[in-house]
């Protein structure tokens, strides 16, 4: 029976890890709900401070755009689908962006593809000022117009007759000249003047000066891509807080992705470097994944801009699943034939985004059917591996429940996106990269702490091992002595009656000169025989053996006070060697540093019911009553590097026995003493 406060203690202890894993599971759920709340409020283009916008005008209030001269241009667009501008005629809708993946405009019977354009007025007052233009992603080509002026051109390289729309004659102010449209003419801004300066490439913000107001005329063309037209909202403002903007959230993603790199190739190296058979390469891939995932900004600042920037970010993106269902079941040793069938799945999903753009599409309803394919995968994923998390928490897998905390924070962003679903980042990333992150984060983590802890191990069985050895040696050792030992006290014994019969002959004649040079001359035959029992305790007796016939070579007196020991003690022999080799071994070399008359060590070991007392104090000399002896814990020996182990190593042995270890000094001796409780 225990103790009932030991039994009280033992029952807290388990009580507290039985709510250690809700209480995780529940606080990383939180975690994720919280951060998509808190991104939804203040990291998103839609919940933005901006102006009200009407049916393609926003009325700037001036006031409030100086204090605030940044906003983004989320609604009051009108669009006009296939057609160019003409006076008097009305759009085909006022939109906000993002509310439609196309120009389908939400009909799954129309044409995904096609030519678009949108249009916004900003009206502001009579002072001119310099404004700023920050377009994110637009599908695939377009030119951008303010005011009349051609500011950008991307992939425009045929005129709009060719893409059956106006005549070539209908001509435009020409790029890069300031113009003003006739309100009685048609105008096509998909078409360029060829006697008009077509502007740089396109980079991601826009600058010019403006006065009472602004016209934003985008027209744009699609052809293959998921999307198409205008689907992100631009930033507008003073080109400081558009670009400053612009810079954070280059950064922040910038250091994204040179984390992930460097974890990716950190998880590599630790896969060549290693002997353990862990997916360094999949956490390595998915690093990757993450990074090309988040890596839109960068490719913005770089301008790469084409088809296949587009699919490697989405490509990179679902990959994502993949890889985290690939690394749970590697983890958790899950069965192959809960792992392959949906890994199969998510192959098939990576061939099908490689394709899709090849793929020629007529209806929408293709698209917004295939979305619904890619939700359901990523709803699929998340259910997946909250079930696999729950088997292996019944089945007491390693790390099922850092794992399953992951499936919990992935389920968290995957609901609070379809609760949320209006939501573009200003600086950060969309809600599946911060779940990617952070499952990237705490797989990467679990493979660093199993490899530190399998490498631990190994040291550990290293050490054992020498242990073993040196405690096989000194058995060894002592075996040989014994042996010894007994051959020569057979050899004595065999020679003990005609020692005898001189030893008397010496008596009767009187000659004590003789008997004393004869005894004499026994005494030093019978020196070497020094094997003998000590605490009944083979290990320690052997591991004293060798020590003192060790000290006996280098001119050391050893005083033993030791008591009788079971055979057997309650503290392992590894522990024990350990303790008892660096404190004989230390206390020896100290000595050694002193002339051969100075030169004692005293040992003594004690025992009562449940502890073990080892006290060592040898002769040390710190230079006189002014020297400072080394600090506790410390080596006094002149190379720092090579010695000052011994002490740690018998704290952290002692601690394994709820033991303790304490050091005193004086003038001339140096005293250890360890006690070690036993284990009941």
């Amino acid at each position: 029976m225990f103790p009932a406060g030991l039994e009280k203690g033992r029952e807290i202890k388990w009580n507290k890890k039985k709510i250690a894993l809700p209480l995780f599971l529940t606080g990383v759920t939180l975690l994720g709900i919280l951060v998509s709340l808190w991104c939804y409020r203040y990291d998103n283009k839609y919940t933005y401070p901006r102006p009200a916008a009407g049916k393609g005008v926003i009325n700037l209030n001036m006031d409030w755009y100086e204090d605030e001269p940044f906003f983004y241009l989320v609604e009051g667009w009108e669009f006009y689908r296939g057609r160019t501008l003409s006076p008097g005629q009305m759009p085909d809708c006022s939109l906000y962006l993002g509310q439609y993946g196309g120009f389908d405009l939400g009909d799954p019977d129309a044409d995904p593809h096609g030519t678009g354009i949108y249009r916004m007025e900003i009206v502001t007052d009579s002072k001119e000022r310099e404004y700023a233009l920050e377009l994110t992603q637009i599908y695939s080509e377009w030119n951008l117009w303010i005011n009349g002026r051609l500011m950008q051109s991307v992939r425009f390289d045929q005129t709009d007759a060719d893409r059956g729309g106006a005549a070539k004659e209908d001509k435009f102010p020409a790029a890069g000249k300031e113009g003003t449209k006739n309100a009685s003419e048609a105008w096509n801004p998909f078409d360029i003047s060829a006697d008009g300066e077509r502007p740089e490439p396109a980079g991601s913000l826009v600058t010019f000066r403006a006065k009472d107001r602004i016209e934003i005329v985008a027209a744009v063309a699609d052809e293959s891509h998921f999307y198409s037209g205008m689907v992100y909202p631009p930033a507008f403002g003073s080109p400081e807080r558009v670009e400053a903007v612009f810079s954070a959230r280059l950064l922040i993603h910038g250091g994204v992705m040179a984390v992930a790199v460097a974890m990716a190739v950190l998880c590599l190296l630790l896969g060549l470097g290693c002997h353990f058979r862990r997916p360094y390469g999949a956490v390595a891939v998915l690093c990757l994944c993450v990074a090309g995932c988040t890596a839109w900004p960068v490719f913005q600042a770089l301008r790469l801009t084409g088809d296949a920037w587009y699919l490697l970010e989405r490509f990179c993106y679902y990959g994502i699943f993949l890889l985290i269902i690939w690394i749970q079941g590697r983890i958790c040793r899950l069965p192959k034939r809960a792992v392959w069938p949906l890994c199969t799945v998510g192959i098939a999903v990576q061939i099908s985004i490689l394709i899709q753009p090849l793929v020629p599409v007529s209806r929408a309803a293709s698209y917004m059917n295939y979305s619904h394919l890619l939700a359901a995968w990523k709803w699929l994923t998340a259910a997946w591996l909250l079930v696999t998390g729950i088997w292996s928490l019944c089945r007491k897998r390693q790390y099922a429940g850092p794992m399953m905390g992951g499936s919990c924070i992935l389920a968290s962003f995957l609901v609070m996106g379809k609760l949320l679903p209006v939501y573009e980042p200003v600086y950060t990333g969309w809600f599946v990269e911060f779940a990617g992150l952070f499952i990237l984060v705490l797989m990467a983590g679990i493979l660093w702490y199993d490899t530190i802890h399998l490498y631990k191990e190994s040291v550990e069985l290293r050490s054992k091992q020498a242990l073993a050895e040196i405690q096989l040696e000194a058995r060894a050792e002592q075996a040989a002595s014994q042996q010894e030992y007994v051959r020569n006290t057979r050899k004595l014994l065999h020679e003990s009656r005609h020692r005898l019969t001189l030893i008397r002959h010496y008596l009767d004649t009187g000659d004590l000169g003789q008997l004393a040079a004869y005894l004499n001359g026994l005494t030093e035959t019978m020196s070497h025989l020094n094997s003998r029992e000590y605490t009944a305790n083979t290990l320690i007796d052997a591991l004293l053996t060798t020590h003192l016939i060790q000290a006996d070579q280098a001119g050391i007196y050893v005083e033993l006070e030791l008591c009788d020991l079971p055979k057997t003690l309650p503290v392992a022999d590894d522990d024990l060697t350990m303790i008892l080799m660096n404190l004989l071994d230390n206390a020896r070399e100290s000595c050694c540093e002193l002339s051969p008359e100075e030169r004692w060590i005293h040992l003594q070991i004690d025992q009562t019911d449940d502890l073990l007392e080892i006290i060592c104090t040898n002769a040390a000399a710190y230079g006189g009553k002014e020297a400072a002896a080394p600090a506790e814990g410390a080596t006094g020996k002149a190379d720092k590097t090579a010695h000052g182990f011994g002490l740690p190593h018998i704290r952290e042995a002692a601690s394994r026995y709820e033991g303790r270890v304490s050091i005193s000094r004086s003038e001339d001796s140096f005293r250890v003493r360890v006690v070690l409780k036993y284990q009941t």
